[in-house]
């Protein structure tokens, strides 16, 4: 709009339609932008489900199971298998309730046990009254699944890992938690991780994708908002995802 008028009123009016436009247009922009973001991190939550790595390793186990004729280890191997790609592919929302994304970490853990069980022990702590209650999908199992491919140290000491949900009423959020006694996350990376930078590490791309998608959904701008890591390297890592109760979509 024309700001240059003999009338000081007009061109008020013009200079305020200006800055209306400007703000529109940056909005317009910025909603393209999270619908864009959004569609990724999506694509990048099926890609995490269908894991075809995952499938073709579990596969494999399967027929070195076979051949030395374990059959009954090969069949409960394949019924849990099932059961993890129902529970992960039978969803067309992009939420789960917190009982099915416990369902989805669980029967992830018992294949990798049932691969080799001497690999890890995982203690449960779940708020029941919370099972019904929707968050973002494949957040637990993300967070379990780097728990033991990264917190491994010997083969001859089983990782101890700790998968908790819990409510926190005073911040009206839920605070899922995964803790392992395993080799820690480098200062670098939880750096990295922490301002959303790209890292190598596949473990590091998992939270960051968290973190995206919670702060997207939620419209939350801080990242220590959405996540706390603590951890030493050689010792432990723990991490909480605050997810609050109600998101902003």
């Amino acid at each position: 709009f024309d700001e240059n008028q003999g009338y000081e009123e007009v061109s008020a009016i013009g200079g305020a339609l200006n800055k209306m436009l400007e703000q529109i247009q940056f909005l317009i922009k910025e909603a393209k932008e999270r619908e864009r973001t959004q569609k990724v991190l999506e694509l990048s939550v099926i890609n995490h489900q269908v894991n075809p790595h995952f499938l073709y390793n579990t596969l494999n186990s399967v027929s070195v199971l076979v051949a030395i004729e374990d059959k009954e280890s090969a069949v409960e191997l394949i019924k849990s298998l099932a059961r993890y790609y129902r529970s992960c592919l039978n969803q067309e929302e992009d939420f789960n309730t917190v009982e099915q994304e416990v369902v989805i970490a669980k029967e992830y853990l018992h294949i990798a046990l049932l691969k080799n069980p001497d690999l890890f022990e995982v203690a449960y702590e779940i708020d029941e009254t919370l099972k019904d209650y929707k968050i973002p999908r494949m957040i637990i199992q993300i967070l379990a699944e780097n728990a033991v491919k990264y917190g491994i140290r010997t083969m001859n000491e089983p990782l101890q890992v700790y998968v908790g949900v819990r409510n926190d009423i005073e911040n009206k959020r839920i605070i899922v938690e995964v803790r392992d006694n395993g080799k820690g996350i480098d200062e670098e990376t939880v750096r990295r991780i922490m301002h959303d930078e790209k890292i190598h590490s596949k473990s590091g791309f998992g939270l960051r994708s968290i973190i995206k998608r919670i702060g997207l959904i939620y419209n939350i701008k801080e990242t220590t908002d959405i996540i706390d890591i603590d951890t030493m390297i050689g010792h432990y890592t723990k991490i909480k995802i605050y997810i609050p109760w109600k998101s902003s979509i």
